[in-house]
Order: structure tokens, then C-alpha cells, then sequence
């Protein structure tokens, strides 16, 4: 018997059930006992499901848009580079 079916589920509360649906969610997120090659393959899998990002992920999001915003001044419209490209390259 599994841990699933030990419980009447229908008598939680809807507060208890979402309580449950919270920590079951969380858990996915546990990278404790697993193998990288685990880790990864539950992480596609995650992202396929729009699941939880790894906090790796949310660190380079994070690096990303610090980069971004300090080289905003520097950075030019796609139409401006592109039409610098065709003066140059003859494209």
C-alpha cells in the first residue's frame, strides 16, 4: 500500500489540500539522495511541466538581467544593427 492510498484525501479540508499540493510541489525541488544525471531529467522534466526552476537557473536569470541593465546604454536596436551589417557586408 502505498503512502497515497492511506489517506482519504477527500476528508482534508481545502486548506489541508492545498497544504498538501504545496509541500508535494516542494518536494520536487529536493535534490537530496539524487544522482546529477537524476537532477537534470527531473529539471527537463520540471520545465516541460512549467515546474519549479532550479535556483542554478534563477542565479544566471538574475547575472543576466544585471548584465543587461549595465549594458543598456551601450546596446542598439535591432533595425540600427541590422542596417549597419547591410552597410558593411553588403547584405
Amino acid at each position: 500500500m502505498n503512502a497515497v492510498s492511506r489517506i482519504a484525501i477527500s476528508d482534508l479540508t481545502v486548506e489541508e489540500r492545498l497544504e498538501l499540493i504545496e509541500a508535494l510541489w516542494d518536494s520536487l525541488q529536493d535534490d537530496a539522495g539524487l544522482s546529477p544525471a537524476q537532477i537534470e531529467k527531473r529539471d527537463r522534466h520540471l520545465a516541460m511541466i512549467g515546474g519549479p526552476v532550479p535556483a542554478s537557473h534563477l542565479a544566471e536569470i538574475e547575472r543576466r538581467m544585471e548584465t543587461f541593465e549595465q549594458d543598456k546604454a551601450d546596446s542598439v536596436p535591432w533595425d540600427v544593427f541590422r542596417e549597419r551589417l547591410a552597410n558593411k557586408y553588403g547584405f
